[in-house]
């Protein structure tokens, strides 16, 4: 991850992390950005029930780019990581293993997975 080394990097924020919001973070200097956090399963049932509305939007002057993808078993997270709308748009991919909110923690999510058995961070990591 040498593209990262010495750099000025926008963390992901979750519902912040637009197209939009990310060129005009680099405008200001940041040479690295994170799409916002993705749950994983909520992208992929996104046709099954009402749940987020996830848009992901690319700019070749939105580079590098990292994908930062959360959730509670590694399955949907290796499926999210691997689909074609991602390859050649994004340069890496963020296991979320930090996100403290409510929300987050309920659903096992983020710093919750990190302790939570069905999630093991070196299984999904192998399988990217």
């Amino acid at each position: 991850m040498d593209f990262l080394r010495n750099k000025l990097i926008l963390a992901p924020l979750v519902g912040g992390s637009d197209l939009s919001f990310r060129l005009l973070a680099r405008k200001f200097g940041a040479q690295v950005t994170f799409t916002e956090m993705c749950i994983a399963q909520y992208f992929l049932e996104r046709g099954k029930k009402k749940l987020k509305d996830y848009i992901f939007e690319f700019d070749p002057s939105d580079r590098p780019l990292i994908l930062q993808l959360a959730g509670n078993s590694s399955e949907p997270i290796i499926k999210m990581a691997n689909l074609d709308m991602f390859k050649g748009k994004i340069d890496g991919i963020d296991l979320n293993c930090g996100c403290p909110q409510t929300f987050a923690l309920e659903k096992n999510y983020g710093c919750a997975s990190v302790s939570y058995t069905h999630l093991r961070a070196h299984e999904t990591g192998r399988n990217l």
